[in-house]
């Protein structure tokens, strides 16, 4: 893949993951706690379109409109970007699809789940990292990364992109550090990805 349609393919991830996450932020610092209860109750299924891929999720995420950078624009055919906050969690889900002949740059998506932070005003340090996985049989990263504030306390991400050809996939979760019941959630989420139409 060229260097420009990595560049663009970084600046989607990055723009969709910053938005979402200074919402998050503003948003956690009024509402910080995760319940136990929230791996127990019962979660629904969420797709990320009208494609084939579906995940676990404890409440329905909303469609988020956002205006990309019209390079980064030109070079994708559509995208989709999906987010919903509450019981101290925001949760951001995100399909895009670049146009016929171009492909994806997984580790530029990745690296801007955590880069993005950085970004956002407030932010002491990022202490991130990502680990190669496999998502559905396809290649993919799992991203980690330990946000420091100069206000309230440290903030978790926790992100999977994954994808193939044109098609790139993001989940993003974030919370408030330490909480052993946001790390169970992110568990549960991130084990439940499967092909639509599968037993969960």
């Amino acid at each position: 893949m060229s260097k420009p349609l990595r560049f663009l393919v970084a600046v989607a991830a990055f723009v969709a993951g910053a938005w979402v996450t200074r919402q998050g932020i503003d948003w956690l610092r009024r509402e910080p706690s995760v319940s136990s209860k929230v791996v127990q109750q019962p979660w629904v299924t969420q797709s990320f379109d009208a494609g084939d891929y579906v995940f676990e999720v404890p409440w329905s995420l909303q469609p988020t409109s956002l205006n990309f950078p019209p390079a980064a624009a030109k070079a994708m055919a559509s995208w989709t970007v999906l987010t919903h906050e509450a019981d101290g969690m925001n949760i951001m889900a995100m399909h895009i699809t670049l146009v016929p002949g171009k492909s994806g740059n997984l580790e530029g998506a990745a690296d801007g789940s955590v880069n993005n932070m950085r970004t956002v005003p407030g932010t002491v340090s990022v202490n991130g990292s990502k680990h190669p996985t496999t998502v559905l049989g396809q290649p993919g990263y799992d991203v980690e990364a330990r946000i420091e504030r100069d206000r309230g306390g440290p903030l978790q991400l926790y992100s999977v992109v994954f994808g193939q050809g044109s098609d790139l996939y993001q989940v993003q979760f974030i919370a408030v550090a330490d909480q052993p019941a946001a790390q169970a959630t992110w568990k549960k989420l991130r084990d439940s990805f499967r092909v639509r139409g599968a037993k969960a």
